[in-house]
């Protein structure tokens, strides 16, 4: 069965866009997975970037492109939200696509897969705001490529992107993290390994040796400085330094107990992936870039954050995980 959300009435908002405006402020913006129906059944999922403005989605192949790929006027559109995961053609696909919702128009029907509830929330909440409005421009793209679109960038861009996954990847990877951070990384996978399974932990692994490495890589090129990662630290630092203040408690309160605690972990949490996610996006491909954000969703959800406070089998590993956060907001 499938709940429908019905179209709000028009209403104008403020500061979003004005008369004769060519560009919009988008509602939310992100990478996101799509899913449109296939000829013979079953859904087609596309890994997009996708910009939420008044009476409008957006859908673009890459963060930086021009030009959208695809147009999704909501003016007279509809949210439905099923009651089981959306299908693909694949047994597989039906798992991968739990957090979903559709977007139902005149012409079509748009499924959109986020990785986690909080995700999905704050999707369909963007979308339920533009509903029922005159489709405003596609939002100003801001060229984060600096200029390096030619052919030669794009193979180093490439060759890259392999060295991130392979031996001499894991190789950078020792020379770009010191011992704390490693050990923070290694309870934090142990973790994930014994809260969630092994399979979550290898895919949150190979998510974070590609995002390290390519980051340590474009620091050694030049294109990512020291200042441009001072937002990220500083982000870094103020969750780490609120789930130290939590982890006082631990022990002597339920999460459910705490969860206001959580929400603003989850959204410091969230600062600090968004500034990694601009950071590192225009180096790496789309699919990559949301295999990242998809990683920073899955460990910094309230979910996950409350589900790991709650599970007594894991005590010594979140010790050493809070001690490894200690360690790292303690070096300058």
């Amino acid at each position: 069965s499938i709940t429908t959300m019905s179209t709000p009435p028009a209403s104008p908002s403020p500061g979003k866009k004005t008369a004769g405006a060519t560009t919009s402020t988008p509602l939310k913006e992100g990478y996101i997975e799509i899913g449109l129906k296939k000829a013979v059944g079953g859904l087609k999922w596309k890994h997009m970037w996708g910009a939420v403005v008044d009476g409008a989605m957006y859908l673009y192949g890459h963060t930086q492109d021009a030009d959208p790929k695809k147009n999704v006027a909501l003016e007279n559109a509809v949210v439905e939200v099923p009651s089981s995961p959306s299908s693909s053609s694949s047994p597989a696909g039906r798992q991968a696509h739990v957090h979903t919702f559709v977007v139902r128009t005149p012409d079509t029907a748009v499924h959109i897969s986020a990785s986690t509830e909080e995700e999905l929330a704050s999707w369909q909440a963007a979308v339920n705001q533009a509903l029922g409005k005159q489709a405003a421009p596609p939002p100003a793209k801001e060229d984060l490529r600096k200029g390096r679109t030619d052919a030669i960038f794009r193979a180093k861009k490439h060759l890259s992107s392999k060295m991130a996954s392979s031996s001499a990847g894991k190789q950078a990877l020792k020379r770009a993290v010191n011992e704390d951070t490693r050990k923070l990384i290694d309870s934090l996978l142990l973790i994930i390994e014994r809260h969630s399974s092994a399979k979550k932990a290898g895919e949150v692994e190979k998510a974070l040796v590609k995002l390290i490495v390519k980051g340590f890589l474009q620091s050694e090129q030049g294109t990512i400085s020291a200042e441009d990662i001072q937002p990220i630290d500083k982000a870094v630092r103020d969750a780490f330094n609120h789930l130290d203040k939590l982890y006082r408690y631990y022990g002597v309160r339920k999460s459910s107990q705490m969860r206001d605690g959580f929400v603003k972990a989850h959204q410091l949490m969230g600062d600090a992936s968004r500034a990694v996610i601009r950071l590192i996006e225009p180096y790496i491909r789309a699919e990559n870039t949301m295999m990242i954000q998809n990683t920073l969703e899955f460990v910094s959800s309230t979910e996950f954050l409350m589900g790991v406070w709650d599970d007594q089998t894991i005590e010594e590993e979140l010790f050493v995980l809070i001690n490894s956060m200690n360690k790292y907001t303690q070096f300058e």
